[in-house]
């Protein structure tokens, strides 16, 4: 019963984990697009620097949310071997 509940709590955690990386992803694909919009269109230059910012965020957060998947799938193997 024990390892049933640890199972269904890591499980839970590595698609709530998976859902939220996703998110970043598609949030610094759309940052990437914002900022090549703002390049293509000649914006101010305080613009364009605060979208790179943003993207460079975002990128990070995709890095971080990458590592966090991998730590729960091993988590995650680790329980079920």
């Amino acid at each position: 019963a024990a390892l049933h509940k640890q199972l269904k709590i890591k499980t839970g955690s590595l698609k709530r984990l998976i859902k939220e990386h996703k998110l970043y992803i598609k949030e610094s694909e759309d940052q990437r697009v914002k900022l090549g919009k703002l390049v293509e269109d000649k914006a101010d230059d305080w613009d364009v620097k605060n979208a790179k910012k943003m993207l460079e965020e975002g990128n990070k957060m995709v890095g971080h949310g990458q590592s966090l998947v991998s730590k729960a799938t091993a988590e995650l193997e680790e329980l079920v071997v």
